[in-house]
């Protein structure tokens, strides 16, 4: 997490380290694999900087409706998708209210009908998909904590449920696109509201599958990958999972251009190592041990804010 130029280290939600090293921008996700087959798992790298704010408190990533009920509060992402893959995700923290959020290549006013490519929740648990003002139906129901994900896959715009796919839709996307969002009910709320404009490059070494980088050359500081998205400045983060204990790699943030060949050219780095130990690299100087790591947990987490 940034913080008025204070980098922090988190382990799930928990505050494992304060950098005393300003942040150089632009910072670029980067990761290294060491051991053989070790892999990297469910890396986000998004964006979370509103503008076009109306009726709306915003609270890092999330906003809620302070005004009166109506179609009257919203706000965008100033960041965008210009091309190619990415997608937009947001938590549903409460089902009796209606709000609606995806993406758009434009943003005319508060109200749903120029969401492009959304998803609308209802206050009776009903998840409805609208595109450009016209309901393409209703799909099921959700739950307190349900993730949401509108994704666009080469040309291709789906909907996802907790990372099932309920809807595909027939239209073609129209770049660039914004995160919309809109905002019904007194209280409603939209919660850690991403944009995720994440596409490798740099790929040396390894397997690539959507979000999740497995390694597929021999032991040593040989195969990596780096994001072609770049955090210029403003909200973002970078999260990732571990699905294994015993092999070693490092994720984190580089700044400027280039590939990294090791950990130790990571400006912001977590490495974790084949006995399930925690550690924080900047720029190869550790800046110590932080107890130890299980699988499936959410690792990283870096947060920027003005």
């Amino acid at each position: 997490e940034v913080r008025y130029g204070l980098v922090r280290y988190f382990k799930n939600g928990q505050l494992l380290y304060t950098s005393g090293v300003a942040p150089t921008y632009p910072l670029r996700v980067d990761a290294e694999l060491y051991d053989p087959g070790v892999s990297v798992t469910d890396v986000r790298v998004g964006s979370a900087t509103w503008t076009r704010d109306v009726g709306v408190a915003l609270s890092g990533s999330s906003l809620r409706k302070t005004g009166a009920a109506g179609w009257t509060s919203g706000a965008v992402s100033a960041n965008t998708l210009e091309s190619g893959d990415g997608a937009m995700e947001f938590t549903a923290t409460e089902t009796n209210t209606i709000r609606a959020a995806g993406l758009s290549d434009g943003d005319v006013d508060q109200g749903w009908q120029d969401i492009a490519y959304g998803i609308e929740l209802h206050n009776d648990t009903t998840i409805e998909i609208i595109e450009s003002g016209t309901s393409r139906g209703t799909f099921g129901s959700y739950a307190v904590g349900d993730r949401f994900r509108v994704e666009v896959v080469s040309g291709v715009v789906t909907y996802a449920q907790n990372g099932s796919v309920f809807y595909t839709s027939t239209l073609a996307p129209s770049y660039p696109m914004v995160v919309d969002t809109a905002l019904y009910s007194v209280g409603a709320t939209l919660t850690d509201v991403v944009l995720v404009p994440l596409v490798w490059t740099n790929v040396s070494g390894v397997s690539v599958s959507e979000n999740s980088l497995t390694k597929s050359a021999g032991d040593g500081w040989n195969a990596g990958a780096q994001t072609t998205f770049a955090l210029a400045s403003g909200s973002g983060y970078l999260e990732f999972k571990a699905v294994e204990t015993n092999t070693r790699r490092t994720v984190g943030f580089k700044s400027g251009t280039g590939t990294a060949q090791t950990y130790a050219d990571l400006l912001y780095a977590i490495d974790l190592g084949a006995t399930g130990n925690v550690t924080v690299f900047e720029d190869g100087i550790s800046r110590g041990s932080f107890g130890s790591c299980s699988t499936y947990r959410n690792l990283g987490q870096f947060l920027t804010e003005k």
